[in-house]
């Protein structure tokens, strides 16, 4: 566990051949979706159009007890890599339902793309926020120009926000749980969900994406503080049914609410 870059399996994938898309748009979030997603075996993956997915559980290259590569889980290899041991995240065992996180106290994280990431996309994040003195980013974009970001603000408001503009709801910090937010970025504005509520909607202008920075803005100049374990993202707007189906995976998998 100690050696540096040391490669953790820790929970092999399971994959049932289900074809991308096979459930959504059938379901709403109810009994035969979660019966699907615990019996079934579904993942992020069965779904088209999958941009990532990291997990606290598999996919994880250890510096020591720091994570210096978050792994992809999808076929694209859009890896989170942070190689300066400085800003390297933690990995805690046993930190939400049995299952590990990555616990940061302002570090970060970069994930660049190979080719710029088009408007509209939409990420699930499966993460506590601790720190209440702080602007708390959770994720942004590499510069100013190209972005999209998620941050908590000492107004006590979660805001997301594209290149100009932005939009907030209420949310007070330390967390009392972890919580699933679900924020869907188009060019001109976007939504924002937590546990597969509707918390608010709202304009911004955004483009496109070079890379995410994951636990800082943009500029490295607010950064993350508390416990982050899934995040999953898609090109594109995802049905109803679909955002409901990897909420139901997410919450089925961390119990984070009825």
């Amino acid at each position: 566990m100690g050696e540096a870059g040391r490669y953790m399996g820790l929970l092999p994938g399971r994959m049932d051949g289900c074809a991308a898309g096979r459930f959504g748009g059938r379901f709403g979030r109810s009994v035969v979706e979660k019966s699907i997603i615990e019996d079934e075996g579904w993942q992020p993956t069965d779904l088209a159009n999958i941009l990532f997915w990291v997990r606290s559980d598999k996919g994880i290259i250890l510096n020591g007890s720091n994570v210096s590569q978050w792994s992809d889980q999808s076929s694209n290899n859009n890896n989170y890599i942070q190689a300066n041991a400085v800003f390297q995240m933690e990995y805690q065992l046993n930190k939400i339902n049995g299952k590990p996180a990555l616990w940061s106290y302002l570090k970060y994280m970069d994930m660049t793309f190979t080719t710029p990431v088009n408007m509209p996309i939409t990420i699930f994040s499966v993460y506590k926020m601790e720190n209440s003195n702080l602007i708390n980013a959770l994720f942004d974009g590499f510069t100013s120009n190209h972005r999209i970001a998620a941050y908590w603000y000492q107004d006590n408001n979660l805001y997301m926000s594209g290149n100009s503009g932005q939009f907030p709801y209420s949310k007070t910090i330390p967390f009392s749980n972890y919580i699933i937010n679900t924020h869907i970025f188009s060019n001109n504005g976007g939504s924002v969900y937590e546990n597969g509520v509707l918390k608010n909607s709202g304009s911004f202008s955004a483009d496109y994406l070079d890379g995410i920075r994951l636990g800082s803005l943009f500029d490295l100049g607010y950064r993350f503080v508390g416990n982050i374990a899934e995040q999953v993202a898609y090109n594109g707007v995802l049905s109803a049914s679909d955002r409901a189906m990897v909420e139901t995976y997410l919450n089925s998998k961390y119990a984070l609410y009825e």
